[in-house]
């Protein structure tokens, strides 16, 4: 911390005293440190390669500046070369961008870095040397490409290509006559000449291989050559003993020159166009004229303050200017050819610097041509050539009395822009930046004035030319042209130091009278009238009156305008004010007053004024733009506009807090905004208002949209200032140049607001918060530095990318024109940076990716590109940028990205994509070929079997009803009393075939039932459950003399399965069994049962099954019995089936006239079903629902039927005539019967009679059953009335079907008269259980009713709750009436009576009176209320007929009731 407080102190006092000694010399510095990305704090060399960047030489390693970071460099153990230490001494930039270096820990050899594959080479790697040791002492490098390694005892070595080949000169390779080189020189054609202790070698350019040839015979020289120069036609080489050679390029041939001095000449160059310098070592230097070959000496003799012993050339600058040091001594000299004096520079160190050891001689020179001297051991300093000094950066100040800042700087440099890079020891890499434009600052800042606040904030020049500053510090201080201080303004109009106002001013201006107008925030407007003498005025002063409407509208002035007709306009923050005059009488013209207008009134705070070239004032308010016709009534709306933020299609202002305005030579108006950058008028209606803005911000260039004044020169720029930035705006290609060099200008303070001016030469002054800044536009030179824009990073997935070979990189990014990625690399970030050091904050950039991008995307200082996802493809990658100052320049950089399929995704792969969709639309165009004859086959079998099952399916629904029609009477006859006993024993037989017939109807259907049905298994006891079964066979077995038994071989042996489907399988297998054995044979069933299985066995003496035939019994419809007793073939089908559906299995064994033996195997437990079966825990043994029927009389659906004639109305619906007769002929003396012959004269006659009952056929022309049903369901005067449907359909499916439409029923054909009639007798007993409900009903809320849904339907179920809510509403209105009721419902009167009467069991108005009855009961126990009360709410007028009705309800009178249940 204590180091970095010492170097901050040292940066400071630089900048103090730099500013200090060079006045007007603007800069601004930047210092780096190790913080910053520096490797090292000691920098101890820096340079500046081709391409821009800066390269530095640390303690730490090779660092690139880019002008953002610090790339750094150093060999690692990895490397192929090792430093010993990374400290670097000494850097160089070859001719193909390498950079040589020398290093301190072994300074005889020499490393190298390319920066293309960031690799270090060193001489190490050389092999073959000559006594396996090379001592470098030099590193040429020159412009053709080769580098030289010199040694002073080991000749050299010539690097001849970017791949580090290399030549070896030396005696021991024959390829030199000597081992001393001293130096190499390379003329204008590439030719590499070597200076020898013993002559001059010559190796011709593109000869490297071949041997050199030597100027001087290589066996005559006995001098040794140090120094050369290239003339038009003439090389010289300077020797020693004074001796110069020239080398005549035409003719190959060369003359000696000997000079007088008897020294080695050391240095030899170029003076001017007649005259070449040559510099000794021991004797002072002279020049000789190259046409005459007058030799001028300079030496001790006539130059006496010149120490000629070691003396070393620095640098020679201005072609006049030479800088001498002595070895021996500190300082240095000075000779200037011009005037032929020498000065000597002495070394001014001061304390601090005795610490350090001295310091190199620098001479400099800037890119102004500036020349910037360090005498060795001395101060950095800068040479003032007027006075022939040096102006150094001494630290003798007072300010920091206590640092140990020494400002002799160990390295410095000069960039291509002219900016200094320099290191004093530890301090890092400090940039100064010097500006290259002539701007000027003006302090105004009183220090007699202790104040925080010293903004200018008014400027003005009057007709004198002098200019006036306004400032916080409440001054008004007066200038003349040339800027000098005249005095301080006092408000009583004089003349006065230190003058204090009392409210600081805002606006000043002159009028036509030269009257000049001062406006004050917070203290009015001062009026100075000019009087006798200079600088003397009159005063009158105008404040706000709140009795005088017409005086100044507010305190606060912000502005005061003089428009084109001299009528003065004041802007204050309440409002606008026009100044009059009338009879010598100020007066002010505002809302108070004359104008009425509220767009003026609303926009009252105002901060500028100006007028365009039609006469339209424009003002600036914090709420948006008003533009007024001042020639006209302000009353009328149509002369005052207003201009705000819009989301209009039409640009608008981008900010409604206007700052400034600028009107241009051409017309055009410029609007400053406060935080909206700038808007210009680009059109403009008829009467002269605006209609559209163009806006320029950011994203146009701006670097801030937080405008504070903008002005016109003479060259129609218009300039504009920000926080802390200067800018010209060129309003031709509207670019915006910044000028940020104006910051240590105004050091660093910032501008003020509105304060401008243009004076009449021409100089632009800016305010700022000490004081102005003022120059010519014309002398600030636009800035066309076009720099190279540098790819400096490439990401993948936001990691860096490595060179080497396995990366997408073999060489750096920036010498890259392609990058191949592979597919899965496509998510990438390229970085890039524009190499102007200046002000990089200010660089602008724009990139694209061509083929991904459609347009450029400016991200202002953003310096990373990001892509993500980009598909496959060849894409160019496009990037550009400004300068420093913000001008677009033609700097765009491109590179190739290639990102690759994947291997699916390429070429070829599409072909083998095509070939395999071929090969396998081919394969799948065989298999469906092979498919679709199975198929065809498939289906000519199945549409058989289809056709056959259809047929029997078809045949069996038909028979259902003739059947229906044939057991309904049979049974009916032997019901009845009335039948003789003999006929009944005939009809029995008949009976008998019918139930038989039926069953084999029913085996037929049973086929669709086994495939659809769910199988419902419960826990079976087989042995009671076989009794059962084989007791049904036992009469048969009589009557045929069969040996018939049942042998159990172990008791209780229970098993789970379907209890319908066991008793197919069993009833199917004792079918056959009796059907295929003779008379007086055996049939045995047995049942067994081991650890795993249960076994049922059906063993016949039958006809048995001939071998042909036995792999087919079990197939559907095979029938292979032609005797006496046909057979369906379905019987052993389905006892394969659902035995194999229960995971049993079926076994046989037969012989022709043998006999049968038929087992089933059944699984024990139920572990081996699966979800497809339903588990029943407990097994069910269900009563039959013939059974259940209890009744088979009719019952009266209605209260009181019994004792009535009246019979319940039963519609029957049947398109077949005979089935329809005999329904109707075992139903009439019961039931008044209705007949239809279809669905819809069934609806039809619903609606007309009104029946109690309806039993509908499904399957009928016309409308079916079950539409009948919905219909029926679905009418409100229909949907109460029950019905049950009769269908030859036995699936389940189709039950559920009618039952989810509300059939109370589902009976199939063939039925049981008994069982029908017990059906009709039992829905009419629900029908009576739910007239029950409401007869109960004593509820007090009839909300509170709910019947069970079973009973009724949903329909109904909400009529009912409505009828019970309506006549509670109603209940105690006498008044209210069925038709009423009805109405409300819905119903008309003989509807909704069939409808109450039908659901309740009383008519309706039995049904409102019964509800009034309850009521009245639980008023009468749960109130005090008068009985006489009570019958009037609940509706009953009259008491006699009250105390009646409820006496037939209760069996007690009113009184009695209440008095009973007290």
């Amino acid at each position: 911390m204590k180091i970095h407080t010492k170097i901050y102190s040292i940066l400071f006092f630089l900048l103090s005293l730099m500013q200090y000694c060079f006045g007007q010399e603007n800069f601004s510095f930047k210092n780096f440190l190790v913080e910053d990305g520096l490797p090292h704090n000691i920098v101890n060399h820096i340079i500046q390669d081709k391409k821009g960047f800066i390269w530095l030489a640390t303690t730490n390693g090779l660092s690139k500046y880019n002008g953002y970071r610090f790339q750094n460099y150093k060999t690692e153990p990895k490397d192929q070369v090792v430093m010993k230490n990374n400290r670097i001494n000494w850097i160089a930039e070859d001719y193909y961008g390498r950079i040589w270096m020398k290093a301190y820990a072994n300074e005889m050899k020499a490393y190298c870095f390319d920066p293309k594959t960031e690799a270090f080479w060193g001489t190490e790697l050389l092999k073959n040397l000559p006594n396996n040791n090379f001592e470098i002492s030099q590193i040429k490098i020159h412009k053709s490409g080769l580098v030289w390694l010199l040694s002073k005892k080991n000749g050299s070595i010539a690097i001849t290509n970017k791949s580090y080949s290399y030549k070896i000169y030396h005696i021991q390779k024959h390829t030199l006559n000597t081992n001393t080189v001293n130096d190499v020189f390379e003329d204008s054609q590439k030719n590499s000449w070597l200076l020898t202790d013993k002559g001059i070698a010559c190796v011709p350019f593109g000869k490297i291989n071949q041997a050199p040839f030597y100027l001087i015979p290589k066996n005559n020289s006995s001098n040794a050559f140090n120094t050369a120069v290239e003339l038009d036609d003439e090389i010289w080489f300077g020797g020693t003993n004074g001796m110069i050679i020239k080398y005549a390029k035409g003719t190959k041939t060369y003359r000696t020159l000997k000079l007088a001095l008897e020294a080695n000449i050391i240095k030899i160059e170029k003076l001017d166009k007649q005259r070449i310098l040559a510099i000794t070592d021991q004797k002072g230097f002279c020049t000789i004229n190259i046409y005459t070959g007058q030799i001028v000496n300079y030496n001790s003799n006539n130059l006496p303050n010149l120490k000629v012993k070691n003396l070393s050339p620095v640098c020679l600058t201005k072609g006049q200017l030479l800088w001498l040091t002595n070895n021996d001594n500190l300082g240095i000299y000075l000779f200037n050819f011009k005037n032929q004096k020498l000065t000597y520079f002495p070394a001014k160190t001061d304390i601090y610097s005795t610490s350090f050891s001295p310091t190199a001689a620098l001479v400099l020179t800037d890119s102004k041509g500036d020349v910037w001297v360090q005498p060795r051991g001395g101060n950095f300093s800068k040479y003032d050539p007027s006075n022939n000094k040096l102006i150094s950066f001494t630290s003798s100040s007072s300010y920091f009395p206590n640092s140990n800042f020494s400002n002799s700087l160990h390295t410095a440099f000069f960039d291509k822009q002219g900016n200094l890079w320099y290191n004093s020891q530890t301090t890092g890499i400090v940039k100064v930046v010097f500006s290259q434009t002539n701007f000027k600052s003006l302090h105004t800042h009183n220090q007699a004035i202790p104040t925080s606040r010293n903004d200018v904030r008014a400027l003005f020049q009057d007709n004198q030319k002098n200019i006036w500053v306004a400032t916080k510090q409440n001054q008004i201080t007066i200038y003349d042209k040339k800027f000098k201080k005249i005095g301080h303004l006092s408000p009583n109009g004089q003349l006065q130091t230190n003058a204090i106002w009392e409210k600081p001013v805002y606006s000043i201006i002159q009028d036509a009278q030269s009257n000049i107008w001062i406006g004050t925030r917070g203290n009015g407007i001062y009026k100075f009238s000019p009087s006798n003498g200079a600088y003397s005025f009159a005063v009158t002063h105008y404040k706000n009156d709140s009795s005088n409407p017409y005086s100044l509208i507010d305190d606060n002035v912000y502005s005061i305008f003089k428009d084109k007709t001299g009528n003065l306009w004041v802007g204050t923050l309440k409002g606008l004010n026009r100044i009059v005059t009338q009879n010598q009488t100020v007066q002010f013209i505002n809302t108070n007053n004359k104008w009425k207008s509220n767009l003026i009134k609303k926009h009252s705070s105002i901060r500028c004024i100006t007028q365009d070239s039609k006469g339209f004032l424009y003002i600036g308010t914090t709420t948006g733009l008003l533009v007024l016709d001042p020639k006209k009534d302000l009353n009328l709306p149509q002369n005052v506009k207003v201009y705000e933020i819009t989301k209009n299609e039409n640009p608008s202002l981008n900010s409604n807090d206007i700052i400034d305005f600028s009107i241009s030579k051409k017309g055009k108006i410029y609007i400053a905004t406060a935080d909206g950058g700038i808007s210009k008028v680009v059109s403009k209606n008829q009467a002269g208002f605006p209609l559209q803005f163009k806006n320029y911000t950011l994203k146009e260039g701006l670097p801030s949209n937080n405008i504070l004044s903008i002005v016109e020169d003479n060259d129609e720029n218009i300039w504009i200032t920000t926080d802390y930035l200067l800018v010209r705006f060129n309003p031709i290609d509207e670019r915006f140049e910044i000028f940020s060099d104006v910051k240590p200008v105004m050091s660093y303070r910032n501008f003020t607001e509105a304060t401008k001016i243009k004076l009449d030469t021409g100089e632009l002054l800016f305010g700022y918060s000490e004081g102005l800044l003022h120059f010519f536009p014309d002398q600030i030179k636009p800035n066309n530095f076009k720099p190279y824009l540098a790819l400096t990073n490439f990401q993948l997935f936001n990691e860096e990318v490595r060179i080497n070979q396995s990366s997408p990189l073999l060489t750096s990014i920036d010498n890259n024109n392609k990058i191949e990625l592979k597919h899965n690399q496509n998510f990438f970030n390229i970085e890039f940076a524009a190499l102007d050091y200046i002000n990089p904050e200010n660089i602008k950039y724009a990139y694209k990716l061509e083929g991904f991008d459609e347009n450029w995307n400016y991200v202002n200082n953003q310096r990373t590109a990001f892509y993500t996802n980009v598909p496959k493809g060849s894409y160019t990658f496009k990037v550009k940028s400004t300068n420093s100052q913000g001008y677009w320049v033609n700097n765009e950089r491109s590179i190739t990205i290639n990102v690759k399929a994947a291997f699916w995704n390429t070429t070829i792969a599409y072909i083998v994509y095509a070939l395999l969709i071929i090969g396998c639309i081919m394969l799948i165009n065989r298999t469906v070929i092979t498919i679709y004859r199975l198929k065809t086959n498939a289906k000519i079998e199945k549409d058989m079997f289809d056709m056959k099952q259809k047929f029997f399916i078809d045949i069996s629904h038909e028979l259902r009803t003739p059947l229906t029609l044939i057991a309904g009477p049979i049974e009916y006859l032997m019901n009845d009393t009335r039948t003789p006993e003999i006929i009944k024993k005939q009809l029995l037989y008949v009976s008998q075939s019918t139930t038989r017939l039926q069953r084999l109807v029913n085996q037929i259907l049973d086929f669709r039932k086994i495939q659809d049905q769910k199988l419902k298994i419960s826990e079976i006891n087989l042995t009671e459950f076989t009794s059962d079964i084989f007791n049904n066979f036992i009469e048969i077995a009589q009557e045929k003399k069969i040996n018939y038994n049942l042998e159990i071989k172990a008791e209780d042996i229970k098993v789970w399965a379907d209890r319908n489907a066991l008793e197919k399988i069993i009833m199917n297998l004792l079918s056959n069994a009796f059907k295929y054995t003779p008379d007086e044979k055996a049939i045995t069933v047995g049942i067994n049962k081991n650890d795993k299985q249960i076994i049922l066995t059906v063993i016949d003496e039958g006809i048995g099954i001939s071998e042909e035939h036995q792999n087919s019994i079990f197939n559907r419809f095979a029938s292979f019995n032609k005797s006496s007793n046909p057979s369906t073939g379905i019987g052993l089908s389905m006892v394969k089936e659902l035995v194999e559906r229960h995971h049993g299995e079926v076994n046989f064994e037969s012989k022709t006239n043998i006999g049968s033996a038929f087992s089933i195997y059944f699984k024990t437990g139920n572990s081996h079903f699966t979800d497809e079966v339903e588990i029943i825990s407990e097994e069910e043994n269900k009563e039959s629902d013939e059974q259940k029927l209890i009744k088979t009389q009719p019952i009266a659906l209605y209260k009181n039927q019994e004792n009535s004639s009246e019979k319940i109305k039963v519609l029957i619906v049947e398109d077949d005539i005979k089935l329809r007769t005999f329904l109707k002929n075992i139903l009439e003396d019961d039931y008044e019967i209705l007949e239809a012959e279809d669905g819809e004269t069934g609806y039809e006659k619903t609606l007309n009679s009104s029946p109690d009952f309806i039993i509908s056929d499904i399957m009928m022309p016309k409308m079916n059953g079950v539409d009948l049903l919905k219909k029926i369901r679905t009418n409100i005067e229909t949907s109460h009335v029950p019905v049950i449907l009769l269908t030859a359909k036995t699936t389940i499916e189709s039950q559920l079907e009618g039952l989810s439409y509300g059939a109370d029923d589902y009976i199939t054909k063939p039925f049981s008269v008994s069982y029908l009639k017990a059906r009709i007798i039992n829905l009419l007993e629900q029908r009576k259980r739910l007239q029950s409900i409401f007869e109960s009903y004593d509820k007090p809320n009839a909300k509170e009713y709910n019947p069970k849904p079973y009973l009724i339907t949903n329909q109904d179920e909400q009529i009912m709750q409505k009828v019970m809510m309506v006549i509670e509403e109603n209940i105690d209105n006498n008044d209210f009436s069925v038709e009423d009721l009805g109405t409300i419902i819905g119903l008309n009167r003989t509807s909704f009576n069939n409808k109450i009467k039908s659901l309740t069991g009383f008519t309706p108005v039995e049904f409102i009176r019964d509800i009034r009855i309850k009521r009245a009961a639980q008023l009468l126990i749960n109130s005090q209320l008068l009985i006489k009360e009570i019958a009037y709410m609940t509706g009953f007028s009259d008491i006699k007929y009250f105390s009646k009705s409820f006496k037939n309800k209760y069996g007690l009178t009113p009184s009695e009731y209440r008095n009973g249940n007290k």
